[in-house]
Parts: C-alpha cells; structure tokens; sequence
C-alpha cells in the first residue's frame, strides 16, 4: 500500500466481461505490516450471487494496522475456472 494504514476493510470488484471469467465466490484477506508475516485471515467468507450480480461487494473487518494486503481465491464463481480475476480491490481505512 506504500505505507502503513488503519485498515477496517476491502471492497472487490469483479470484472463484468463474460470472455474473461475468473470471478471470486469465496476469499480469505490477509493483512501484514512487513510483507513476510500474514497471521491469521482479517477477514474470510464469500460473495454471494456475484456471478449473476457483478457489482462492487464491501467488506468489513476488524480494525488492523497494514501496510501489505493479499486477496486468496478460494473458489470460483463458476466451474472449472482456475484463476481469479479483479477488475479494481480497495481498501477501506477508518
């Protein structure tokens, strides 16, 4: 993130063209402060119908200090796709 923030969230945006798939269903969101120790997940879970509803989807953790933030792909919002697209990821900061 270039420096270290109060981070509070994250926001996803799937990307909407059809040809490029990849959609994230489930995630884990990790957080650092040195880029080498991630811990536990701040936040884990799934974005429900983003397949059919590609919008920006929110989401809310505790407040943690970061300067490195990592978005895993669980699993796809459709079947056999092995990789993860993002058209934008943000970071909500208190």
């Amino acid at each position: 993130l270039g420096e270290t923030l109060n981070l509070k969230g994250f926001t996803y945006t799937p990307t909407t063209n059809d040809h490029i798939g990849g959609v994230i269903y489930g995630y884990a969101f990790y957080t650092s402060e040195d880029g080498k120790t991630w811990g536990q997940p701040a936040a884990t879970g799934s974005f429900a119908n983003i397949k059919n509803n590609p919008v920006p989807q929110a989401v809310n953790f505790k407040p943690v200090k970061a300067r490195f933030i990592r978005l895993v792909a669980l699993t796809p919002a459709a079947e056999n796709e092995h990789w993860a697209s993002i058209a934008e990821l943000g970071v909500l900061t208190r």
